[in-house]
Order: structure tokens, then sequence, then C-alpha cells
């Protein structure tokens, strides 16, 4: 879908979906459909990050795009892995709900559509002209 509609139209669209159905998806999970809640999930996670691995790069200047895409990857999966998992169980303790984690993920789904926004995307390749 990304080779054919672009890797930044692929991620708006993916991210839209996440704000459709991230709260549903924990709701489910929550409420005895664990199975569904599960798949519904692993697609909105397969659709949110198959395209950042062809749009990161591409955002990058040629010369910085294999260290730069080696920086971006280590840090998100080094911080944003690393204190997604305390910062989740904290919310879960404070609020005493599961269900704050969907609402989450649905603000975090508003937030980074409003920074695609922001950055326009109008061209993978904007170092390449």
């Amino acid at each position: 879908i990304a080779d054919k509609k672009g890797g930044w139209n692929s991620l708006k669209g993916a991210l839209f979906a996440s704000v459709a159905l991230a709260y549903p998806a924990v709701w489910l999970s929550t409420h005895g459909f664990v199975w569904s809640g599960a798949l519904i999930s692993a697609i909105l996670l397969a659709f949110l990050q198959a395209p950042i691995y062809a749009t990161v790069p591409l955002s990058l200047p040629r010369e910085l795009r294999a260290s730069g895409s080696a920086l971006v990857f280590g840090l998100a999966a080094g911080v944003v892995g690393g204190l997604t998992p305390l910062a989740m169980g904290w919310l879960v303790k404070l609020s005493g709900s599961y269900e704050s984690v969907g609402i989450i993920m649905t603000a975090v789904s508003c937030a980074a559509i409003a920074a695609l926004r922001l950055y326009k995307g109008n061209s993978l390749s904007i170092y390449d002209k």
C-alpha cells in the first residue's frame, strides 16, 4: 500500500485508523474479548510500523540516512520502548482502569497526526532534489 499510495499517506491512514480503533481494541481486551482486541491491536501495529521504514530514511539527507536511521530507530526502541511499559503501568495504577491506556493511545495518535500535518510531508525525498 505504501508503494502505491506513498509512505506519508499510508502513515496518515494508519494513524486515523488508530484514532478510531485504539480504544475499542483495549475495551474489547478488558471485557472478555481478548483475541478480538489483540487482533485489532496487531493489525493497527502492522499498519503503523510498515510505512515508517520507508519514510524515515527518505526524510533525512542522503549522507545521513544510514546513521540517522540507526539513531532514530535505536533511540525509539531504547527510550520509548523502554519507558512505555513503566508509564502505562503507572497510569493503570493511578486511574485504576486498563481502559486509560486506550485513551492515551488515541491521544498519541492524534498528536502524531498533528505532527504530520505540521510537517506536511509534501515529498518523501525532500533532500534528493
